[in-house]
């Protein structure tokens, strides 16, 4: 733990030896724990560079990186360890996971295929499944989805990326049991409850649907989606006074981002105002 003077005798063996990579190495942990992370990264690759059985060495800096916050040069160092080791499975995972991350999609698939190929596990099959829904390739996604959810049944997370998997798909039934079951483990997920009402909206189960809008209202604050689908169940019933309340609060939130919806919404809005002031 006397860190300076481990530096110190690391340097001095340096000078003696310049090839030493274990002295390099020696020198870069002791730097790494001192918190002088640029200097320590510097020793590391020269450890690596002088003799490349060290390239765990990489690994080790990159987890170092990670820790303060610097994913991109952790990712780098990452692949370039896999250029010897390719057969360093979770290394390889863990880059897939980062590399979905960055939204470099095509490129996390390849890795994480190889990792689940290698040994599938319900992470790495969700986090594949998550770059084959990233890519547009919902099909590919559900079978590593629905295994992935065999194997971990009480998790919720992985019970609302299949939902969300089987809306992409349009199995909006399927998917509406999926959110339920989230939701008997994760009863706050206000994104499971938006899920569902739109599921329950899809399979024309609109007083359930209202239902889950509900319970979503109650969990925070509403997106404009759930206005809109708000609005169009209140006019399905001809529930005009609160329909035109939720179409204002749509086209209050919505800023522009739906140009389809808010043409309808204003469409509706202006014949339900009509509506209501003959009815005067």
């Amino acid at each position: 733990g006397a860190l300076d003077p481990a530096a110190r005798a690391y340097r001095k063996a340096l000078e003696i030896d310049p090839r030493s990579a274990a002295a390099a190495l020696g020198l870069g942990r002791s730097l790494a724990r001192l918190g002088r992370i640029e200097e320590a990264r510097a020793e590391f690759l020269r450890a690596v560079e002088i003799d490349p059985q060290y390239a765990d060495a990489l690994v080790e800096l990159g987890d170092l990186l990670e820790q303060r916050q610097q994913p991109a040069q952790a990712l780098d160092l990452y692949l370039e360890y896999l250029k010897s080791k390719p057969e360093a499975i979770a290394v390889r995972e863990r880059a897939g996971v980062m590399l979905l991350q960055q939204k470099r999609y095509k490129e996390a698939v390849e890795h994480l295929e190889a990792a689940v190929k290698q040994n599938a596990t319900a992470a790495n099959q969700a986090a594949l499944a998550q770059g084959y829904v990233m890519l547009k390739e919902p099909a590919k996604a559900l079978p590593l989805l629905r295994a992935a959810v065999a194997a971990e049944p009480a998790d919720p997370d992985l019970r609302f990326r299949l939902a969300a998997a089987l809306v992409e798909s349009g199995d909006f039934a399927a998917a509406s049991r999926e959110f339920l079951a989230a939701l008997e483990k994760k009863p706050q997920s206000q994104d499971a409850w938006n899920g569902l009402a739109l599921t329950l909206y899809r399979t024309e189960n609109f007083p359930a649907a209202l239902k889950a809008l509900d319970r979503a209202r109650e969990l925070g604050p509403e997106p404009p989606g759930n206005h809109y689908l708000r609005a169009i169940i209140l006019d399905k019933f001809h529930q005009y006074p609160l329909a035109l309340d939720s179409y204002k609060k749509f086209l209050d939130s919505a800023g522009g981002k739906y140009p389809d919806d808010e043409f309808k919404a204003r469409q509706r809005v202006r014949i339900i105002t009509n509506l209501l002031n003959k009815r005067r």
